[in-house]
């Protein structure tokens, strides 16, 4: 059971320092302006932000693309999509 719980604690980690990288990465595009493009007038969807206790991060990530592609977010969009809808707490 102890070795159980330690797999998931280091998994929890990989997954806040996963995390934190590609947020650190789209915070760079936003702000370099490759990403980030004038508003449109069509309204930007919300989509849960990550929780590493309820949901794997590959699997989180899976469904924000599908959600993105359901919903036609233009590729310069998303990484604007994705931050608006994330907690603080990372």
């Amino acid at each position: 059971m102890q070795a159980q719980e330690q797999r998931f604690r280091e998994q929890a980690e990989r997954q806040q320092v996963d995390m934190k990288a590609m947020l650190q990465l789209l915070t760079k595009l936003a702000q370099s302006g490759q990403v980030l493009q004038p508003a449109t007038s069509s309204a930007t969807p919300a989509f849960s932000p990550f929780d590493s206790t309820s949901e794997l991060w590959k699997d989180y990530c899976s469904r924000f693309l599908t959600f993105m592609r359901a919903h036609a977010v233009a590729d310069a969009r998303k990484a604007q999509v994705f931050l608006t809808n994330q907690s603080s707490m990372v």
